[in-house]
C-alpha cells in the first residue's frame, strides 16, 4: 500500500491526484505520475523537476481608510495589509498590554480535494471461499452474472476498484472482460474506451502495467479487435494518455483522469457521454459493383 512519504496517510491503488489530500504535498510527478521520494528535487523515473507546494496558504487582509473633504482641498487615504499569522502576532500584543488572554487563532484550512464517486455496489458474496471478492455487475447484459476479483483474505477494495470490477475480472493471473458492451457511440469509440479502461484495470486489480499482446487476446475474444483499424486507435492513445512499450503500458496523469471519465460514462451511459473521445466513427467501404469491376480490368 502506498503512504505519503511526509504525513504517512495511505494513498490506496490508483490514487489519482498528484498531492496528498492531508498535508497537500506533492507525492507524485506531473510529467510520469509516478509516485516521488520525499524532498527529491527531480523524478527519479523521468528526471523532471519538480514543485513542491507550500502546505500554508498565506490570506492578505487588506484595510482602506479614505477621508475627504471639500474645503481646503483635505484628504487622507490609509491602506494596510496583513496576514493572518500578523493579525495574530498584533491581538496577542494588545491583549497582553490590556492584561487579557488572547484568543487562539482559528483559521480555516484549504478543503480536501473531492473523492472519486461511484455507484453503490450490492452486498459481497462469500459463496466463493475467503480468498474471493465478488462486486456484481449490473449493466443489462450482465445482470446476474458476478464479476470476480481475486485477492488476499482480510484486504479491502477501494471504490475505484469496485467500479472497475464491473467491467473486468482477473483470471489465473490475467485479466479478463466480463462485457462487450462500453456504451460508446460507435464502434471506434468502443474500441477506444476498451484499451484505455483495460490499462487502468491492469493497475487496479493487477498492479502492474498490461500487455499489448494480452489485450489485443481479449479484444478479439469479445470481438472488439478492428484487424484494420485499432492499431492507429492505439497510437491515437498513445500519444496523449499512455506510455511505456508494448510490455510495460502505463497511464499517465492524463490518462487516469480520462479513464476516470470513461468509467463513469460507461457505468452511467447518457446520450451526452456517448461519445467523449474527439474522433469520427470510420465509414463503410465501398465495394464496386461488377460492371465497373470489369471496366477497370478492360482499361
Amino acid at each position: 500500500m502506498t503512504t505519503c512519504p511526509y504525513c504517512q496517510v495511505e494513498l490506496g491503488i490508483g490514487y489519482p491526484y498528484n498531492f496528498c489530500q492531508k498535508c497537500y504535498k506533492q507525492v507524485r510527478c506531473r510529467e510520469c505520475t509516478e509516485f516521488l521520494e520525499k524532498d527529491s528535487p527531480v523524478c527519479l523515473y523521468c528526471g523532471a523537476i519538480t514543485k513542491i507546494v507550500a502546505t500554508n496558504v498565506v490570506v492578505m487582509n487588506r484595510i482602506s481608510l479614505k477621508e475627504r473633504t471639500k474645503g481646503n482641498d483635505y484628504s487622507r487615504e490609509v491602506v494596510a495589509e496583513f496576514s493572518n499569522d500578523a493579525a495574530a502576532a498584533a491581538a496577542s500584543n494588545l491583549a497582553t498590554l490590556f492584561g487579557q488572554k488572547p484568543p487562539a487563532p482559528n483559521y480555516r484550512t484549504p478543503p480536501s480535494p473531492p473523492e472519486l464517486q461511484t455507484p453503490p455496489s450490492p452486498a459481497l458474496s462469500d459463496s466463493l471461499g475467503p480468498d474471493s471478492k465478488v462486486v456484481d455487475s449490473q449493466t443489462s447484459e450482465e445482470a446476474n452474472r458476478p464479476t470476480v476479483v481475486l485477492g488476499n483474505a482480510g484486504s479491502s477494495i477501494t471504490e475505484p476498484e469496485k467500479a472497475i470490477s464491473r467491467l473486468f475480472a482477473v483470471q489465473e493471473d490475467k485479466l479478463v472482460a466480463t462485457t462487450s458492451n462500453f456504451n460508446g457511440a460507435h464502434a471506434k469509440e468502443t474500441e477506444l474506451r476498451f484499451m484505455l479502461l483495460y490499462i487502468y484495470a491492469h493497475e487496479l486489480l493487477l498492479q502492474r502495467p498490461a500487455e499489448r499482446n494480452l489485450m489485443r487476446e481479449v479484444m478479439q475474444k469479445r470481438s472488439i479487435w478492428d484487424e484494420t483499424n485499432t492499431r492507429n486507435y492505439f497510437r491515437l492513445l498513445k500519444k496523449e494518455f499512455i506510455y511505456g512499450d508494448d510490455n510495460s503500458l502505463r497511464l499517465n496523469h492524463d490518462g487516469h483522469m480520462k479513464a476516470q471519465q470513461v468509467l463513469d460514462a460507461v457505468l452511467n451511459p447518457s446520450e451526452e457521454n456517448r461519445a467523449l473521445f474527439d474522433v469520427r466513427p470510420r465509414k463503410p467501404r465501398k465495394r464496386k459493383s461488377q460492371s465497373s469491376a470489369q471496366n477497370d480490368t478492360k482499361s
